[in-house]
């Protein structure tokens, strides 16, 4: 191969290399982020946490309010104020 050919293949595998470095620490950063959040949630309490969970589950207020047989404005407040509790936590 002539040299010049040998540093352009050198240097697009060098360039790879270097993006799939990038994305393993991106996937590392969302990895520990996701522990973080986790480890928050597990400190709510078990309403909380079970209304949380649910939100996750993509149901909405008014379906979690209809399994719990409560209003959907207890459950709004409720969620909002583990969400508040959830941010304080991962300010820490």
């Amino acid at each position: 191969m002539p040299e010049n050919r040998q540093s352009n293949y050198d240097q697009v595998i060098e360039n790879w290399r270097l993006k799939f470095l990038e994305m393993d620490q991106e996937e590392l950063i969302r990895k520990e982020e996701c522990i973080r959040l986790y480890e928050a949630i597990s400190q709510l309490t078990p309403l909380q946490r079970r209304r949380i969970q649910m939100l996750m589950e993509d149901m909405n207020y008014t379906q979690i309010a209809r399994v719990e047989g409560r209003n959907p404005s207890v459950i709004y407040r409720s969620i909002q104020g583990s969400f508040l509790h959830l941010r304080r936590l991962l300010k820490e």
